[in-house]
């Protein structure tokens, strides 16, 4: 090769990697369809315009972490990916799910997933994810078997999403709004809700972090995070900061049963092993009724509790695992609720001092005894054994947002701070 061609080659290739491909779908569009979108490369974009899209698509390419692929909604409606009549089964080269990411470093915003439904139980999903940092959106996904699963060497953050109604009458024990796993799961801001078969949030993953949610009305549990290989190995934590996590009272809207003893589980459910410890800190949490089990230690793991507010008329910690292994300070609990030795500096009483329970509004009032009574520096593990802070520092707010969140001393009990 001469020197001229050398010199060429290096410019195409610096070229290549310094300006990205923009790919547009929809009506008048470049692409009419999602899967005739070209062979992507790191960087590259797909923005998406309203309509509606009944296909599906294997993303198998990776983006790199400077360089994700970027699959987005462009306007203010979102384009919706519409599994209706749709075999995404998994079988051959069909994909498991509308969208499935099998390549690493991807970001999903903006869009709607609905009607992943397979009548063969093959629990099809809105988004299956099995690669390492990808990034969900401000996204909708409902009505599909699974809402979002994830497994293998998953990493993954959903953020900003609204989650509600999946599950399959095929797949009863095996269908979630979320079935996650891999390496890493973390749900931030976002609102799950009115699972149509068992769990709002359920989670295989080596380490999770459920930060500033509103998770409520599971037909089943509504958060289930339990054993898998990858929680054989140490600091297979969770931490769960600044949620408001409600179980309802009334028999589930789809006339499956569900198990309304479960709530919020940590440990196991099979043969397998999970060390670690769950953190919950600045949580408000309801129970619809006495069977529910707030917080479940499912296997000798550990839970540290604080600042919590558990409001309602169930049982905390209701067998054995969880009063053995349980520790902490600075939480709310009803009157007459027993207690295990090892949480201190409980304030029990009949009202927390909410708002307006009944309408769901869990801000505090003025005269709440649950202002200025946490403990002002809790902190946690995370997957890796590295200590965080455990101080909120946002709050939820109805829905899909957050605000900043300052104490005037003290942090305040559960999941809002008081705000004149």
């Amino acid at each position: 090769m001469t020197k001229t061609a050398i010199i060429l080659a290096v410019f195409i290739l610096f070229q290549t990697n310094l300006f990205s491909a923009v790919y547009t779908v929809g009506q008048g569009k470049a692409y009419a369809t999602i899967a005739a979108v070209p062979v992507l490369s790191p960087g590259d974009v797909i923005e998406i315009y309203p309509g509606i899209y009944n296909e599906y698509k294997l993303f198998t390419v990776s983006g790199s972490k400077d360089k994700p692929i970027t699959i987005k909604g462009v306007g203010v409606e979102k384009p919706v990916i519409d599994g209706t009549g749709l075999d995404v089964s998994g079988v051959g080269k069909i994909p498991r799910a509308l969208f499935q990411i099998d390549g690493d470093n991807y970001t999903f915003e903006n869009l709607e997933f609905k009607n992943a439904d397979n009548t063969n139980g093959h629990n099809g999903a809105g988004l299956r994810i099995m690669g390492a940092n990808v990034t969900v959106r401000g996204c909708k996904i409902s009505k599909c078997e699974n809402g979002i699963m994830s497994s293998g060497r998953a990493s993954v953050l959903v953020e900003g999403c609204e989650i509600f109604e999946c599950g399959s009458r095929h797949e009863i024990g095996y269908s979630h709004n979320m079935y996650m796993g891999g390496v890493s799961f973390t749900l931030k801001e976002s609102y799950i809700h009115d699972s149509i078969c068992a769990q709002n949030v359920k989670s295989r993953a080596h380490y999770n972090e459920l930060l500033y949610n509103y998770i409520a009305d599971a037909n089943s549990g509504e958060v289930d995070l339990v054993e898998a290989k990858e929680t054989a190995a140490p600091n297979s934590n969770a931490v769960l900061i600044g949620n408001i996590i409600i179980k309802r009272s009334a028999p589930s809207k789809s006339g499956i049963a569900g198990n309304n003893s479960k709530f919020i589980t940590f440990g196991k459910d099979g043969k397998g092993e999970r060390n670690g410890t769950i953190y919950l800190i600045n949580n408000t949490i309801i129970s619809g009724m006495e069977k529910n089990k707030p917080v479940w230690l499912s296997s000798k793991t550990k839970a540290e509790l604080y600042n919590n507010i558990f409001y309602g008329n169930a049982r905390v910690l209701a067998d054995i695992f969880s009063k053995e292994n349980s520790s902490g300070s600075n939480n709310w609990f009803p009157a007459g609720i027993e207690v295990p030795a090892g949480l201190k500096e409980n304030i029990q009483g009949k009202d927390p001092g909410f708002v307006n329970p009944e309408k769901r509004d869990f801000h505090l009032k003025s005269n709440s005894i649950c202002i200025n009574a946490g403990l002002s520096s809790p902190e946690y593990f995370d997957g890796a054994g590295v200590v965080h802070s455990g101080v909120p520092v946002v709050q939820y707010a109805e829905h899909l947002k957050s605000v900043f969140r300052k104490s005037s001393g003290r942090p305040a009990l559960g999941a809002y701070e008081y705000i004149p």
